[in-house]
């Protein structure tokens, strides 16, 4: 379900510069801009994925969603304090 998400709101995106700016260069320069960073986390992540064993990066991989998770949940909302 996140792929095809992703992919509307990529499509979505798209279509809200071309309305707003009519310029294929705006287009592509936001277009790169939204992948630079998937580009870049790919690159890291194969880097330690090389560099380290497989069972701590996926004893990392669960724990990592869980400490955000419970960071989040424990500081309040600023409009619901």
């Amino acid at each position: 379900m996140l792929g095809i998400r992703s992919a509307l709101s990529t499509v979505a995106l798209a279509f809200a510069v071309l309305s707003l700016t009519r310029s294929a260069v705006a287009l592509g320069v936001v277009l790169a801009g939204s992948r630079l960073p998937q580009i870049i986390f790919a690159l890291l992540g194969g880097a330690l994925g090389d560099r380290f064993s497989r069972r701590l990066i996926m004893l990392s991989n669960r724990r990592i969603p869980r400490a955000t998770s419970s960071s989040n949940s424990s500081h309040p909302h600023p409009a619901r304090r």
